[in-house]
């Protein structure tokens, strides 16, 4: 099975805050080819695309290597409110794939589409509903992975919304969450990483692949009763702890996520990082738990 980057449309690919089903407002962000590109595994000289000529592949490229695939995952409630029907959002979908071959002169760039016409506010009566396909739950992805044949837990999801991240989050991937300032994002945001713009994404995803070609080593922290992290706010809490202890010390993290039981995570590096690691989130966190609420938050085991 292989490994997918999912996207988001209206606001990651594409510039577009609403509802939008005309092809000829189609509009790239600056960066998006790119970024595809670089997900795509291919290294689009500016010489070649010039004279018209496919951008060469690179072998030793992570991505090429596990032939990752790109899937756009978008939420078209404009179907549901009778602003436009499924056939435009395909076509304006076809235009998204013709700019994108002809930007990085590739000759495929998005290996399949997934809308979800569905709102439970429209006013189109047969999409009038709430959907499994409807961000922010998983749907759409869990459909790809089974079209695709697509390994969940190898892959990402980028998106500028807290709904995108969380379908992503909710079918196993790694998540980004795109702002334009990351330091204005809610310490609670469901994001694994936030950045600026899909180009710094796909590049902080190349990073993460080829850190996959180094150690790694895991760890867990377990609560000490059963369900001291049922509480989702706590949870969040942990994990932007987690992540700031992270983004401070110069640690990569490839996975991070928490139940109501523990948390875990997986770190580029030998087991000395990782017990660094968890014994600065242990203290950071019990610290202000106990402060809290006079409990202790961690297993001792």
């Amino acid at each position: 099975m292989r490994r997918a980057v999912f996207l988001d449309r209206d606001g990651t690919l594409i510039a577009n805050d609403g509802d939008l089903g005309d092809p000829s407002r189609v509009r790239l962000l600056p960066g998006a080819a790119e970024a595809c590109a670089i997900l795509r595994g291919a290294v689009a000289e500016a010489a070649a695309r010039g004279a018209g000529a496919p951008a060469a592949a690179s072998p030793s490229h992570p991505l090429e290597r596990s032939d990752a695939a790109l899937v756009v995952v978008t939420n078209q409630g404009g179907v549901a409110r009778g602003a436009y029907d499924e056939t435009a959002v395909e076509r304006t979908n076809d235009e998204i794939e013709s700019q994108l071959r002809l930007a990085t002169g590739l000759p495929r760039v998005i290996d399949a589409f997934y809308h979800c016409p569905f709102h439970p506010e429209g006013t189109v009566e047969r999409y009038r509903r709430e959907h499994p396909w409807r961000k922010p739950a998983p749907g759409m992805l869990f459909a790809a992975a089974r079209d695709l044949e697509l390994d969940l837990a190898r892959s990402w999801l980028v998106g500028d919304a807290e709904r995108d991240v969380l379908a992503g989050r909710d079918a196993g991937c790694r998540t980004i969450l795109l702002a334009s300032d990351p330091s204005s994002v809610r310490p609670e945001t469901a994001a694994d990483f936030v950045d600026s713009s899909l180009l710094a994404a796909s590049r902080r995803i190349e990073a993460a692949e080829r850190a996959d070609l180094r150690p790694r080593s895991a760890v867990r922290l377990r609560a000490k009763g059963a369900g001291a992290l049922a509480d989702p706010a706590l949870r969040d809490r942990v994990l932007a702890v987690a992540r700031s202890i992270a983004e401070r010390t110069g640690v990569e993290v490839v996975h991070l996520a928490a139940d109501p039981t523990s948390v875990e995570a997986t770190l580029v590096g030998d087991d000395l990082v990782a017990i660094g690691f968890a014994a600065e989130l242990r203290r950071t966190t019990e610290s202000w738990y106990r402060a809290r609420t006079g409990a202790s938050l961690w297993s001792e085991s």
